[in-house]
């Protein structure tokens, strides 16, 4: 069995449109922070839905929850550098 390609999408400083550009499906997904270097890296359910809460797109937060960490201001700060990758769970 081969797993699916990789796919990358840059923020390059306008997250939304980012977030747009991730599927919508299962998978594996990583936000690369400066000189390639890992910022997280989580399997989910529905690809785009982490990585908008991950960059402050989500639901807000029931009153009392801790709120995820918000990593737009990194994603935006160095335009180009901080990247998606995922893997989607189609084969």
């Amino acid at each position: 069995m081969s797993l699916p390609a990789l796919a990358l999408v840059r923020t390059c400083g306008d997250v939304a449109s980012a977030v747009a550009q991730v599927p919508a499906v299962a998978g594996v997904g990583q936000v690369l922070g400066p000189e390639g270097k890992s910022l997280l890296l989580a399997s989910a359910a529905n690809l785009r839905k982490w990585a908008g809460s991950h960059l402050g797109l989500g639901k807000p937060v029931a009153p009392g929850r801790r709120p995820r960490t918000n990593l737009a201001s990194l994603a935006t700060a160095f335009p180009g550098e901080h990247q998606f990758i995922f893997r989607t769970a189609e084969a």
